[in-house]
């Protein structure tokens, strides 16, 4: 009897031991670091594969543009920093400060709740999905290491359903910097454009699966958007919500590379009395 006691205890403690290494593989396989699904920058640059900038960068700026401008031109747009409240959401932020400066008032709460089209990233069977960012913001724009971004033309889509008119908001995507200021800016208008955090180089790039089609993902891990104000002879001027930056100056040469491997990515909100022709 003994006997039978013990060989069940040894056989039922062998069951719990085997039961707890299963439990503690699947935990830990299951789970992925965040490094999975970040990879070095090709040495050939973002290109096309990426679905960003599909030429070699070169600095084709005209000859008005070399020239120094006698006077600054800058638009007096209201800031809007993205610092505690949007520390992802640089998107959301740009496109609230283009509302406000044509006189719309919308808060940050109202435009992510109903103008901002989101998708969770998620990691599933050791993969991670997320939406394609020209379609929709991928993760939430105020968690602090949950949310990535989204493209020109999701910015461009909210702006027109924020003022109930699609066609006072225009995507300008490959338009020349130097064409966005005199188009625009000269006329009062800020423009919202894809470039990077303090104009660094993009060094990685972060991976997933898109939901519908299940095509990869590559978004530039220092994406940013910035609004526009205005321009001199060296630099170009931006109302930048990242780390409450302000009116910051950044230099002509540097903008246009980074906009450029961003894939020249632009978005503008006409005044209410401006015609889109």
């Amino acid at each position: 009897m003994k006997q039978k006691l013990r060989f069940w205890q040894a056989f039922s403690g062998m069951l719990v031991a085997l039961l707890l290494i299963y439990i503690a593989y699947t935990y830990f396989a299951g789970r992925v670091s965040y490094d999975a699904f970040v990879i070095p920058l090709p040495q050939g640059g973002i290109g096309p594969a990426y679905g960003l900038t599909n030429t070699p960068f070169a600095d084709n700026e005209s000859k008005s543009d070399k020239e120094v401008v006698s006077e600054k031109v800058c638009l007096d747009v209201p800031y809007l920093s993205q610092e505690d409240v949007l520390p992802n959401g640089c998107e959301a932020a740009s496109a609230i400060m283009l509302l406000r400066a044509q006189g719309v008032d919308v808060t940050v709460e109202q435009f992510l709740s109903e103008f901002l089209p989101q998708q969770p990233v998620i990691v599933q069977n050791r993969k991670r999905y997320g939406p394609d960012p020209a379609q929709a913001y991928a993760g939430d724009p105020t968690s602090e290491t949950g949310g990535w971004g989204c493209y020109a033309p999701v910015i461009t889509k909210a702006l027109g359903e924020a003022v109930n008119d699609p066609s006072r908001a225009l995507d300008l995507t490959g338009c020349p910097l130097e064409s966005l200021c005199q188009d625009y800016i000269d006329a009062g208008i800020p423009v919202a454009v894809w470039a990077t955090v303090g104009m660094e180089p993009v060094t990685k790039l972060d991976q997933w699966y898109a939901y519908e089609s299940g095509e990869s993902i590559f978004y530039p891990n220092t994406e940013h958007c910035l609004v526009l104000v205005g321009y001199d002879g060296e630099n170009y001027y931006f109302n930048d919500p990242y780390e409450s930056k302000g009116l910051t100056a950044y230099p002509k040469g540097i903008v246009r590379q980074r906009y450029h491997d961003l894939g020249m990515q632009a978005a503008v909100l006409l005044p209410a009395d401006v015609s889109a022709e």
